[in-house]
């Protein structure tokens, strides 16, 4: 990857590896550089809002982190009518929590 340095680079494939799938890959990687951590959050969440790659009309949402709790505050009835975003939240939630970052979901 021309015009990285090699620590842009080990982030780079680090986030790619992070953007789908179990984060328990990752367990390591967060521990020794939790903003990588935080990076892939917020990529994993596009991923998700753009999972049937068309428009889609989002709702006001706001995303944060304290320590190692992630928080996603979004509208509920929003969640009620896009059923498989709200599916696919659930298990996201899973998965940070299975790598010791707790994600806080609050439909509001």
């Amino acid at each position: 990857m021309p015009g990285f340095s090699r620590q842009e680079q080990g982030w780079l494939s680090n986030l790619v590896l992070a953007q789908r799938g179990k984060l328990t890959k990752m367990r390591a990687a967060f521990e020794d550089d939790p903003r990588l951590a935080a990076l892939a959050f917020c990529l994993r969440l596009a991923v998700i809002f753009h999972r049937g790659r068309r428009p889609l009309k989002l709702p006001r949402m706001k995303a944060s982190r304290k320590a190692r709790v992630f928080r996603l505050e979004i509208d509920g009835a929003w969640l009620t009518d896009h059923t498989l975003v709200d599916i696919a939240l659930d298990q996201e939630r899973d998965q940070w929590t299975s790598v010791g970052f707790p994600m806080e979901i609050e439909r509001s």
